[in-house]
């Protein structure tokens, strides 16, 4: 700018007009983005400002954009911006500020919910609040700095021929006036260098296309910098969990916004696998399930794109009721034994009779078949029933025999290493009515740590007199590979209701020192990468009454009102689960978590 006879344009913005954190992009000075804003002195279909798009998910929300003033001045103009809200409001309001030390500078705020103590007149200091960005109706909201020039204007700025005498009225980039310590907020983002936020000189001769309005990213990369990743369609309505029964008819749903950009597309999956067009239209936000079957069940969520970029739903379950039965037929837990310490998995039996069991504590073979690191080197069990002391079993080294083997290949589970030092027994239990039995795992031998895996295996037909109605493992959640993992399998036709529960302030009254403070528990098919059910505080969202009738129904002890315990009731179709347990923040500790079967 220094070409300009009389006039530098100098350092005056002290501060950001908006924070960067709220945007997605910025539109480049120079651009054919939004509408031709033009002056004296560039040709008149250009756009001499900078569009500021926000994050998606704050779009045609009240306003909840802070701006503030980016200079030292004073306001000379506050001018509404038309009758554009359906509300029949003004879309926002245009603020002119004069820089201290630089009066023939103005800069010019657009779209703006002003605060109502702003106002012609008043002096303001760089940073004060000046209101919101008003996105209520629109995508994006703009800034320009202009100043009245001395050398003589080339064009008339509103596109005819009347070219006016000096001084003409001269727009200049708006981070050229900006002092290092305020641009110094965009590093985080990536940009560095002034010259970023300006198109260059040989595109801009070469693209003279008219300006229009609209989504950012409708226009060509060159013309806006993108701040962060772009988010897409925001889902507004999550699709519902439902449950029906055989040949009933239930119908999925979600709700997406997204902002000037052509019509939502809508793609729904079962199970993650898309379905084919002809059955879910790719535009229709209702999916339809008739004449249900027991084949339907499974995890429904929809993907929604618009502009090119798309946003994935929750998943939601479908149960379908084929009046038979089901029940929890395997359980297992992967954790730390920390060195010295235990992993304590247990069940209870539910029913008068025996029921033989396949249970199992794995170590080496995770290493050696699965790549597992950190495993246990030689994990030893003992078997106790609950209220007693002495163990029933005990096993270090499984025994190679043809009935451990078969009972391996009948449960569909791996086989264990010849030679290896993996624990394993084959066993049958008594119940009477209800009765109760944990495994005990510990390191054989030096007190080291290790990951084991603690399995029991039910190989009776569902019609067995005697099952297992309740899981639980208490043992020590860390991080990554030594966070706890729990998991069940439901066999048969049926669905299950079940509660899942990972306690750690609640373990308190139990005496257990170094408790997870804060437990937060996720559920995911087994197989399978998505969340199909998650908790962090058990009272959330208006839970508490339905977990405290499934506890009471389960015979379970409380949940003091408003810990920090997860828990939650969910209905799932037979097939296996993970319940990956993690504490807040990263942190560590021991935790107590359940599996109980809600069905008679």
């Amino acid at each position: 700018m220094s070409n300009a006879p009389g006039l530098a344009p100098g350092i005056f913005t002290t501060h950001v007009y908006v924070e960067p954190s709220y945007l997605t992009a910025i539109s480049k000075y120079r651009s054919v983005a939004g509408h031709p804003f033009s002056d004296n002195y560039e040709k008149p279909e250009r756009s001499l400002k900078n569009y500021f798009e926000p994050r998606r998910s704050l779009l045609g929300k009240p306003p909840s954009i802070p701006v503030y003033a980016p200079a030292t001045g004073t306001i000379f103009a506050v001018t509404p911006e038309g009758n554009l809200l359906a509300s029949g409001q003004p879309r926002g309001y245009q603020i002119s500020l004069s820089p201290d030390g630089y009066p023939a500078f103005e800069i010019r705020l657009f779209h703006v919910a002003v605060a109502p103590t702003v106002r012609a007149g008043m002096h303001v200091t760089a940073g004060d609040a000046l209101g919101f960005a008003n996105v209520q109706e629109g995508i994006d909201f703009d800034w320009a700095v202009g100043a009245m020039w001395n050398a003589p204007p080339l064009y008339d700025m509103n596109g005819g021929n009347q070219v006016p005498k000096a001084p003409g009225y001269r727009l200049v980039s708006p981070f050229d006036v900006m002092n290092d310590e305020t641009f110094a907020n965009y590093a985080p983002y990536g940009v560095t260098d002034r010259s970023a936020f300006v198109v260059p000189l040989a595109y801009r001769e070469t693209h003279p296309t008219a300006a229009s309005g609209g989504d950012l990213s409708n226009f060509d990369d060159v013309e806006f910098v993108t701040l962060q990743p772009p988010e897409g369609p925001v889902i507004d309505f999550q699709p519902l969990s439902l449950h029906t029964q055989l040949g009933g008819t239930i119908y999925f749903s979600a709700s997406a916004s997204f902002y000037f950009g052509p019509p939502l597309r809508y793609l729904w999956k079962r199970n993650g696998v898309p379905f084919d067009v002809s059955v879910a239209s790719s535009r229709e936000p209702l999916f339809f399930v008739q004449n249900a079957k027991a084949s339907d069940m499974g995890f429904y969520s929809v993907t929604v794109t618009g502009s090119g970029i798309s946003t994935e739903s929750a998943v939601a379950i479908l149960t379908v009721d084929d009046f038979t039965s089901s029940r929890l037929i395997n359980v297992s837990t992967r954790g730390l034994v920390p060195a010295g310490g235990v992993l304590t998995p247990g069940f209870v039996l539910r029913g008068s009779g025996t029921k033989p069991l396949l249970i199992r504590a794995v170590g080496p073979t995770l290493g050696n078949s699965f790549g597992v690191a950190g495993v246990l080197a030689d994990p030893k069990m003992d078997l106790i029933e609950l209220g007693r002391v002495n163990a029933l079993l005990s096993n270090d080294n499984w025994d190679r025999s043809s009935a451990l083997e078969t009972a391996t290949v009948a449960n569909g589970t791996f086989p264990l290493a010849v030679g290896s030092k993996d624990a394993a027994v084959l066993t049958s239990l008594a119940s009477a009515g209800r009765t109760g039995y944990s495994v005990r795992i510990a390191a054989s031998g030096a007190a080291i740590s290790g990951v084991a895996l603690a399995e029991v295996y039910d190989p009776e037909p569902l019609t067995a007199p005697v099952r297992l109605v309740n899981v639980s493992t208490l043992g020590f959640a860390g991080v990554a590979a030594e966070g706890l993992t729990p998991g069940f399998v439901i066999g048969g036709t049926a669905p299950k209701q079940v509660l899942v529960r990972a306690i750690g302030p609640g373990l308190a009254p139990f005496g257990v020192v170094g408790a997870l403070a804060d437990p937060r528990l996720t559920i995911t098919p087994l197989g399978k990468t998505f969340t199909i059910a998650s908790n962090n505080d058990w009272g959330d969202d208006g839970r508490a009454p339905a977990v405290q009738a499934a506890i009471l129904a389960a015979g379970a002890f409380q949940l003091a009102p408003g810990s920090q315990d997860a828990a939650l009731v969910v209905r799932l179709p037979p097939g296996g689960y993970t319940v990956q347990v993690r504490g807040a923040g990263g942190t560590t500790g021991y935790v107590l978590v359940e599996v109980y079967d809600l069905d008679p």
